[in-house]
C-alpha cells in the first residue's frame, strides 16, 4: 500500500481508487486470449495479465503528471522536474516488467507448440512404421501357409479366409462398421467350395482411430486417434458362432472375443 496517493510502488494488484470489474475484465481477455491449460501457463497468463494492469496504471500517471504541468518548460520548477522523473521511472519499469512478462508468456507457449508439432511427427512416424510392419507380416503369412483360402476366389483347396472390416467414426464418436465380404457373402462362398476354410482372419482397419464403440480392444493414446489396425482369428466354426453372437447386439459392429488382439503399436 506504499505511496497510495499514485500506487505506482505498491504491491496490490486493485488499489481503492480503481474498478475491480476492470480488472478482471483485463484477466479474462488475457485468459480468453491464451486459453491456459496447465497450472504453468495460467500462472504466466496471471503475470501477463497483471504486468499489462501496472502498466497501464502507472502509465496513466504519468500522462495525469504531464497534463499539470506547465505548458512551458521554463517555468518548470525543481519539484515539476523531480515529479516528471519519477513517473517516467515508474512508467519504464512498469513497461519493462510487462514486456519480460509477455515474452515469458510467448516463449512458454512456443515451446509447448513446438513439442506437439514433434510430437505429431513422432506420431506419424510411428504409424507409418507401424503399417510397413503389419503389411510385411501379412506377407510372411501369405507365403509360409500352404495355401491362403481367399474370400474373393473360389479356391476349395486354401485354409484361411480373410474379412476385411473398415471402421470409420466422426468426431463425435459415432462409427460405421463395413465389411468385405460380408459375413452372408463368406458363408455363401465357404458353402459353394468343396472344402470349407479352416481359419478365418478378420483384418480390421480403423481409419480415424479406435472409436468408443471397440473401447473393449483396450486402445493406447495413440491408437485412439491415428490410424490403427487390429486382427482377430478364429476356426471357421468359431467365426460362425461370433457372428450370430454379433447378429444379436445388432449394432452392427464388430463384438469383443477371447482371441481378438489390437495390434501392439511400436
Amino acid at each position: 500500500m506504499n505511496r497510495l496517493t499514485h500506487g505506482c510502488r505498491s504491491e496490490r494488484t486493485v488499489l481503492p481508487f480503481e474498478d475491480p470489474a476492470e480488472w478482471e475484465f483485463t484477466l479474462q481477455s488475457w485468459t480468453s486470449a491464451y486459453n491456459p491449460q496447465d497450472p504453468t501457463a495460467a500462472t504466466l497468463v496471471f503475470e501477463t495479465a497483471r504486468a499489462h494492469w501496472i502498466f497501464q496504471r502507472n502509465q496513466q500517471r504519468l500522462d495525469e503528471t504531464e497534463s499539470g504541468l506547465p505548458p512551458d518548460a521554463i517555468e518548470w520548477t525543481e519539484y515539476h522536474i523531480k515529479r516528471y522523473n519519477n513517473f517516467s521511472r515508474y512508467k519504464t519499469t512498469a513497461e519493462r516488467g510487462f514486456y519480460r512478462a509477455f515474452n515469458n508468456l510467448e516463449a512458454y507457449y512456443k515451446r509447448q507448440a513446438d513439442r506437439t508439432a514433434q510430437a505429431e511427427k513422432a506420431r506419424a512416424e510411428m504409424a507409418k512404421i507401424h503399417m510397413q510392419w503389419l503389411k510385411k507380416k501379412a506377407e510372411t503369412a501369405a507365403t509360409s501357409a500352404q495355401g491362403v483360402w481367399c474370400p474373393l476366389c473360389a479356391n476349395g483347396n486354401d485354409l484361411c479366409a480373410r474379412q476385411w472390416v473398415q471402421v470409420v467414426a466422426n468426431q463425435q464418436g459415432e462409427c460405421i462398421t463395413a465389411y468385405g465380404p460380408t459375413n452372408e457373402q463368406l458363408v455363401a462362398r465357404a458353402a459353394e467350395s468343396d472344402q470349407p476354410p479352416e481359419f478365418v482372419t478378420r483384418i480390421i482397419s480403423f481409419v480415424n482411430g479406435v472409436p468408443p464403440a471397440y473401447e473393449w480392444a483396450y486402445p493406447n493414446d495413440i491408437q485412439r486417434y491415428e490410424q490403427t489396425v487390429g486382427m482377430q482369428q478364429f476356426t471357421y466354426s468359431g467365426w460362425l458362432q461370433q457372428i450370430e453372437a454379433e447378429k444379436v447386439a445388432g449394432d452392427g459392429h464388430v463384438a469383443p472375443y477371447i482371441t481378438a488382439l489390437l495390434a501392439e503399436s511400436p
